[in-house]
């Protein structure tokens, strides 16, 4: 069972702690510290995740509020992007 299974994550333990060993961040590197990382970095993505989806809810009810079929840039720019 791997580390990432173990700890419920999307992103690979073994992979993290290969970045960090090899980035030569520090002369040694702890068993938790990958671990540690990688679910600080799961959670950064999650909430890029629903960041992405709530922009792309309003970027189309913009555009279905103007009649259009297609998301352009300026449905997102608009004035509904209030939670940022």
């Amino acid at each position: 069972m791997s580390r990432s299974s173990k700890a419920g994550l999307q992103l690979s333990v073994g992979r993290t702690a290969r970045f960090l060993k090899s980035g030569q961040y520090a002369v040694r590197v702890g068993a938790r510290a990958p671990v540690y990382l990688s679910v600080v970095l799961n959670t950064w993505l999650l909430r890029l995740e629903i960041i992405g989806f709530k922009v792309l809810e309003l970027a189309c009810n913009a555009t279905r509020d103007n009649n259009k079929n297609r998301i352009v840039p300026r449905c997102t720019i608009s004035n509904q992007l209030w939670f940022l």
